[in-house]
């Protein structure tokens, strides 16, 4: 992440950008490694390798950079174009963030007693 949001002050191709690009890679090589070494590992590969999960983390993906987009981009429409303070703007996203708390709770009350197809 430091490295992308590097890019944008210091450019795609400075050193800077890079160095840190590739130290987050070298990272995600080295998590790999170590999940694939330890013995009780946090992330079983070979359920990385079943097509179900991977549709729903690829769900997950999709909607968390909807979401964050839209914190984001939000934020600037409802302080630069609209004219809100900080606090303002941070209480407009409130009820998202509540309806996120609620959903998410009425789901595990729902998905035991009705099945997934009720709860999509």
């Amino acid at each position: 992440m430091y490295g992308l949001v590097t890019a944008g002050d210091h450019g795609w191709v400075s050193p800077r950008t890079l160095v840190a690009i590739l130290v987050g890679l070298i990272g995600y090589v080295l998590f790999a490694w170590r999940i694939r070494t330890a013995v009780p590992p946090l992330v079983d590969p070979g359920m990385l390798r079943r097509w179900p999960v991977v549709r729903g983390l690829s769900l997950i993906f999709v909607a968390t950079a909807l979401m964050i987009a839209v914190f984001f981009l939000g934020s600037f429409v409802l302080q630069g174009l609209h004219g809100f303070t900080a606090l303002e703007t941070g209480l407009s996203f409130l009820p998202v963030a509540v309806g996120s708390i609620l959903g998410s709770h009425l789901a595990g009350w729902v998905l035991p007693r009705w099945g997934v197809r009720a709860a999509l």
